[in-house]
């Protein structure tokens, strides 16, 4: 694995990390976290991802993607290509507006086990949003939601969409 938590690292770092990470097949996970890479480093990440047969663990929380980060990861995570298993996105921002990208990806993406959203700005919204994708998703093992905005409303919406859901093993809330 590779770790470069909390360093300088900007978009264009990544275009030259992932262009390593494609001639190195052996490496299977990458530690982006706490960098301030915003929604261009998030664009670079979900590129270098595409055609990407060895990573297969991805932590980028805290880097700042927002939204805008969260619709250029979800075009990656939509990719046949993309053979990522655990994605870290907490503490980057995500609204439900970005939920909505992720979980549209999640119901054709058929590798990712776990996904990391804590300590976003999820609320009921985004909870329709990753509820539908957990009906149709059979992958998911493992939802990290915590130190959200998740009210009443939002469990009560998440409880119905995991009955739906018989791969979902692991549920933090």
């Amino acid at each position: 694995g590779l770790s470069l938590w909390k360093n300088a690292l900007v978009g264009q770092s990544m275009k030259k990390i992932f262009n390593g990470v494609q001639v190195n097949r052996q490496l299977q996970w990458l530690g982006i976290g706490g960098n301030p890479l915003g929604p261009e480093g998030a664009k670079e990440v979900a590129t270098g991802l595409q055609n990407n047969f060895s990573l297969q663990w991805l932590a980028m929380g805290g880097c700042d993607i927002g939204d805008t980060g969260c619709t250029w990861l979800a075009t990656a995570l939509k990719d046949d290509g993309c053979d990522l298993q655990s994605i870290g996105l907490g503490g980057n921002g995500i609204t439900a507006k970005g939920m909505k990208d992720i979980s549209r990806a999640l119901w054709n993406n058929t590798r990712l086990e776990s996904v990391g959203l804590g300590g976003n700005y999820l609320d009921s919204e985004a909870m329709e949003h990753f509820a539908e994708a957990l009906k149709d998703n059979k992958s998911i093992k493992k939802a990290i939601l915590s130190s959200n905005l998740l009210d009443d409303q939002a469990i009560a919406i998440l409880v119905e969409g995991l009955g739906r859901n018989d791969s979902l093993e692991t549920l933090l809330l």
